[in-house]
């Protein structure tokens, strides 16, 4: 067989070999789904968008709820490194999209002071839970409700957030969680977590601001002040080091959070101070005769029933210890009512048992409540591939966006221009044609 033949025919063979897809080695859950339906959601500016009209080749979309203080702020940092990241090629073609699991809290105001905070530019969608339902569904994103609201409440039990206590002039209380999404991001001052406090509860606040001695508060709950001063309204800070609530020796403007305290208090000038709530506890009433918990909500109400008023987070069960937590398939976290497990990968709360966790969700199915999830879309909106929680690096889904993009251009997306293996074939084709050529050549010349 002549020698050129052959090197030919090895060329052609190279070159379409070259042209054949090789699978791709994506370090995300690779997915085989159809495209996600459409729908519409309210943004950060309450403004409506369409998942059809985001602009992107690509498309990121991520899971999260703003009181999600642990995994959900490290993924939109993880992100916001991701857009820095993607070579300016493909950046303008790579669109990022964040909705919320948690549409009663995150409006459309949260949502805007969450993306202040982060500093990121991209949506941040809400709206109804009906339509958010659809969206989930859409998606294979199985919401766990209860598991968002054991980590709320575990959040204002170990003091996570910043809290506003208050006490009446008839000693009834309330102790009520803030929220740092709520705040600015530096120098939030007392003032800034009592009115957002009291505004996120529902609470009335009556106020006033004088040129010189700045801003006072003149009623709560539209229990205000008498004109004849026969009581006041005065503020009270925690101090961590004692654990005690102590009379402010500044106006509420000039409290700075972090700095002078954590926990501000409004206290009736002639209410038993006793009765002032403690940052972070859980009380309940106490019949020692029965050794059962009452229906007293209030401090006062206890005491005068004969009752002892206890901080529940201080009760622990001795055997506690000797029980296997989470059925050996994860970890505790939180106490009292907000006590959870925390699953390991593949189970899940049995039967909305908090305290088990076995089985796991459909193969289909991503939980978000324990952990989150963020899907890369391709051109077609399919989810092409997902990521589980924070624990992954930025470089490694840069290159996962990387890879899918140029699979997808690899395919023809405009008439009469040929993908990279269409050119192949007709390169491989041409070269066939010059090899016969070159055979029918040679047997002329013998």
């Amino acid at each position: 067989m002549n020698s050129r033949f052959v090197i030919a025919v090895t060329l052609v063979a190279c070159l379409l070999i070259s042209s054949v897809p090789t699978a791709s080695a994506y370090k995300g859950h690779v997915l085989g789904r159809t495209a996600v339906d459409d729908f519409v959601l309210v943004d950060a500016h309450s403004e409506n968008v369409s998942l059809y009209t985001i602009q992107g080749d690509l498309l990121i979309v991520s899971f999260i709820f703003t009181r999600c203080t642990s995994v959900c702020p490290v993924i939109t940092q993880n992100l916001k490194s991701v857009q820095a990241g993607l070579s300016s090629d493909i950046a303008d073609d790579v669109g990022i999209i964040s909705i919320t699991v948690d549409p009663a809290y995150d409006t459309p105001e949260v949502l805007h002071n969450y993306t202040q905070i982060h500093d990121v530019n991209w949506p941040h969608l809400t709206g109804s839970e009906e339509i958010l339902q659809t969206v989930w569904d859409s998606f294979g994103v199985a919401v766990a409700k209860e598991v968002i609201d054991a980590h709320v409440s575990i959040n204002s039990s170990q003091g996570m957030e910043n809290q506003v206590s208050i006490v009446y002039p008839d000693n009834t209380t309330m102790l009520l969680d803030g929220h740092t999404q709520t705040l600015p991001s530096e120098n939030a001052t007392g003032w800034n977590l009592t009115e957002s406090t009291l505004e996120m509860h529902n609470v009335s606040l009556n106020y006033s601001v004088h040129e010189t001695w700045g801003t006072s508060v003149n009623g709560i709950n539209k229990v205000d002040a008498p004109s004849d001063y026969s009581w006041w309204w005065a503020l009270y800070l925690w101090n961590e080091t004692n654990s005690s609530w102590q009379e402010s020796p500044i106006g509420i403007d000039s409290v700075i959070l972090g700095q002078d305290t954590d926990h501000v208090a409004w206290a009736a000038s002639n209410s038993n101070l006793s009765y002032l709530p403690i940052p972070g506890s859980e009380m309940i009433c106490h019949d020692s005769t029965t050794n059962m918990t009452t229906n007293h909500s209030q401090q006062v109400n206890c005491e005068n029933s004969g009752n002892v008023w206890i901080n529940q987070t201080n009760q622990q069960h001795s055997d506690e210890s000797e029980i296997t937590k989470c059925s050996g398939n994860g970890w505790e976290m939180g106490q009292g009512e907000g006590k959870h497990c925390m699953c390991d990968d593949g189970f899940e709360w049995a039967d909305g048992d908090k305290l088990s966790c076995e089985g796991a969700t459909p193969a289909d199915q991503f939980e978000v409540g324990h952990s989150t999830i963020t899907y890369i879309l391709d051109n077609q909106r399919k989810p092409r591939i997902a990521w589980i929680g924070d624990d992954w690096h930025v470089e490694d889904f840069i290159s996962d966006v990387e890879e899918l993009y140029s699979a997808e251009n690899d395919l023809p997306e405009k008439p009469g221009m040929p993908g990279f293996s269409v050119a192949m074939a007709v390169s491989a084709l041409g070269l066939t044609a010059i090899a016969i050529n070159v055979r029918s050549s040679d047997e002329d010349e013998e």
